[in-house]
């Protein structure tokens, strides 16, 4: 059980996560980390995720979505307002 196989189960087959993207050197098997200046533990999640948008348009040189289908947040852990951390 992963996020590919739970994703395309719920959307019954409809959702197929791929991680074929070579449109970076920095995405490692689908994954782009990035840093960012906010606060996880004090700022908004809209300034957090404006920050991570700003993070992952600028080492991307892209405006999200890009060329991407769809585009997941993940953070590390729950900080504050933890019922956004997936959406």
């Amino acid at each position: 059980v992963n996020l590919k196989s739970q994703l395309n189960d719920c959307s019954f087959g409809e959702l197929d996560v791929s991680i074929d993207y070579n449109v970076h050197s920095d995405i490692n098997n689908g994954v782009l980390e990035v840093v960012i200046s906010a606060d996880l533990e004090t700022d908004s999640r809209t300034t957090i995720r404006n920050a991570v948008i700003a993070a992952a348009n600028a080492k991307l040189g892209i405006t999200l979505p890009g060329p991407f289908d769809y585009v997941m947040f993940l953070l590390e852990g729950c900080y504050v307002e933890c019922g956004w951390a997936a959406y």
